[in-house]
């Protein structure tokens, strides 16, 4: 495991991060993990909308059917052109 200090938290965020941890049982260090290991599992909202934009174009060309379409916007193992990644 890596440490990591981090400096310079305003005070408000810091009351509210102590707040919450205290609220669900748990130190300020566990609580901190906690949330930073659920936003590194949440994938960006750039990267949805990347995966839409290429899902969009191949769902608009002619020669894919709408339930092909569907079945490949179901498959994360499709790479966004219509052939597999």
């Amino acid at each position: 495991m890596t440490n990591m200090h981090v400096r310079d938290v305003p005070d408000a965020v810091h009351a509210e991060l102590q707040r919450r941890a205290d609220a669900a049982s748990m130190t300020l260090r566990a609580y901190t993990i906690q949330v930073l290991s659920d936003h590194c599992a949440t994938t960006p909202v750039s990267e949805w909308m990347d995966r839409i934009a290429r899902r969009r174009a191949a769902a608009l060309t002619p020669r894919i059917s709408g339930a092909r379409a569907v079945a490949m916007g179901r498959d994360d193992s499709w790479a966004g052109d219509g052939k597999r990644a």
